[in-house]
């Protein structure tokens, strides 16, 4: 196990985001098939947390969820915006809370303080980047995806730490 595997997965996370906003914004023919990428990665990360976590799965869902919700974060703003964008900023910060949660009642490491914030700031700077990437202002969408992998890489950090320090693991 090394902190290299977890930053691999959340670099990955924010790199098919990535491919997804700009094909689904420029409507390029590869956006569905980028989308189902994307979402491979639950599975990416449930086998990886597997060899520590029994109830990976439930991980599995969250970021599905949050995935999912992504998407549809990025057709409603595509289609100029709709009534349910409100809704689903909701849900995808709820989505966030409740990975936080997970986090802090699989391992005693990952706190709750750390998480919660870190997934609001990965909601937010996601969200932000759909409409930058709708919006076509190729600089500042450029900007903000370096923001967004410093912020997996945070997460990513957060949760090898979190692992090495339950399981004494030394590196």
């Amino acid at each position: 196990m090394t902190s290299n595997d977890l930053r691999a997965l959340w670099l990955q996370l924010a790199g098919w985001t990535k491919l997804y906003l700009i094909s689904a914004a420029a409507g390029i023919a590869d956006a569905e098939q980028v989308e189902r990428r994307l979402l491979k990665l639950p599975d990416d990360f449930t086998a990886y947390l597997k060899q520590f976590y029994q109830n990976a799965d439930e991980f599995r869902k969250l970021l599905k969820e949050h995935i999912c919700l992504c998407v549809d974060m990025a057709v409603c703003v595509k289609e100029g915006g709709c009534e349910c964008m409100d809704k689903l900023r909701e849900r995808w910060l709820q989505v966030a809370e409740e990975i936080a949660e997970w986090c802090s009642r699989t391992n005693p490491y990952w706190r709750k303080r750390d998480w919660q914030p870190a997934m609001q700031e990965l909601v937010s700077l996601t969200e932000r980047a759909i409409r930058l990437c709708a919006a076509k202002d190729v600089k500042a969408y450029i900007e903000c995806f370096d923001l967004l992998d410093n912020q997996v890489i945070e997460l990513a950090d957060i949760m090898s730490e979190g692992i090495v320090g339950h399981f004494n693991i030394v590196h």
